[in-house]
C-alpha cells in the first residue's frame, strides 16, 4: 500500500485544535444519534444550523459577508468566501507553547499510525510505503497566482504548517517515511491550484519522486517468499498476491 499524507493531518489539527480527528468533527458529533426519537432537541438544533448555513452561502449571504468584512476589517476577513474572525483558527489562539505541543502531537500521531500499518503488514503479508506530501506553504518560489493563494490563508496557518512539516522533515527518514514535501523547491512554475491540490504537471513531478521507492518495493516483493499468516503451518500457508493501493487520506 502507498500512503500519501501530511496536509490533511496538519490542516485538521489546525481547525479542530486537536490531532487525529477528521475535518468538521463538530458536525459529525452533531449528526450522532440524530434520528433517535428520544432526543428531538438534537434534530431541531441541526435544522437550525442547516438553515443558517443555507443563508450564509446564498447570494445574499455572500454579499452580507463581504459587507461585514469591509465594515470591520480588523475583526473579520473574507477568506475564500468565508467570513473569518481574526481569532478563528484554534491553533492560532491557543498560545505558542500549546501550538508547539499540537504540532508535536500531529507528527507523533502520524508516526504512530505508520507503525500500526507496518505491524499489520507483518501480520497479514503486505508492504507499505509512506510519503509526506508537498503543500503550498512549503514551496519557496511561488508564481503570482500561488502567492495570492498563500496570502489568502487563515491566520496562523503558515506558521503551524511550517512547524509540523519542520518536525517531519527531521524525523521522516529515521521512521522510513519518504519526505517529498520539498519536491517543488526549485520550481517557480504554478503547480498548486490551491493549498494542496496540484496540476497535472505537478502530479507528474510527484509521481517521479515516488517511483524509485515504489519500483524497489515491487522488485523486493517479486523476489520474496510467499508470506505466511502467523499461526498457520507451512502446508496451510495462504498465498497472498502482491498488490499496491494508493491511499490519500
Amino acid at each position: 500500500m502507498v500512503f500519501y499524507d501530511g496536509y490533511n493531518d496538519t490542516a485538521s489539527a489546525f481547525f479542530n485544535g486537536s490531532a487525529g480527528v477528521t475535518f468538521d468533527e463538530p458536525r459529525r458529533a452533531g449528526e450522532f444519534n440524530l434520528l433517535n426519537p428520544h432526543a428531538p432537541g438534537r434534530r431541531t438544533a441541526l435544522y437550525k444550523d442547516g438553515l443558517l448555513e443555507f443563508t450564509l452561502y446564498s447570494g445574499l449571504g455572500q454579499v452580507a459577508k463581504e459587507a461585514v468584512a469591509g465594515i470591520a476589517p480588523s475583526t473579520y476577513s473574507d477568506i475564500r468566501g468565508e467570513l473569518v474572525r481574526s481569532d478563528m483558527a484554534k491553533a492560532a489562539t491557543i498560545g505558542p507553547a500549546a501550538e508547539r505541543k499540537l504540532e508535536r502531537q500531529v507528527a507523533d500521531l502520524y508516526l504512530a499510525n505508520v507503525g500500526f500499518v507496518r505491524d499489520a503488514g507483518q501480520r497479514l503479508g503486505f508492504k507499505s510505503l509512506f510519503f509526506w506530501q508537498p503543500a503550498l506553504v512549503i514551496k519557496p518560489r511561488r508564481s503570482p497566482y500561488e502567492a495570492e493563494q498563500e496570502r489568502a490563508a487563515y491566520p496562523g496557518w503558515k506558521d503551524f504548517f511550517l512547524g509540523v512539516y519542520g518536525l517531519m522533515g527531521k524525523e521522516a527518514a529515521e521512521n522510513r517515511v519518504n519526505d517529498i514535501s520539498h519536491v517543488f523547491e526549485n520550481h517557480p512554475e504554478p503547480f498548486f491550484i490551491d493549498d494542496v491540490h496540484i496540476s497535472e504537471s505537478g502530479n507528474r513531478i510527484v509521481a517521479q519522486a515516488m517511483m524509485p521507492e515504489i519500483m524497489a518495493a515491487i522488485g523486493s516483493l517479486k523476489n520474496s517468499r510467499t508470506p505466511r499468516i502467523e499461526g498457520s503451518s507451512e502446508s496451510e500457508s495462504v498465498r497472498i498476491k502482491p498488490r499496491f493501493d494508493i491511499v490519500n487520506r
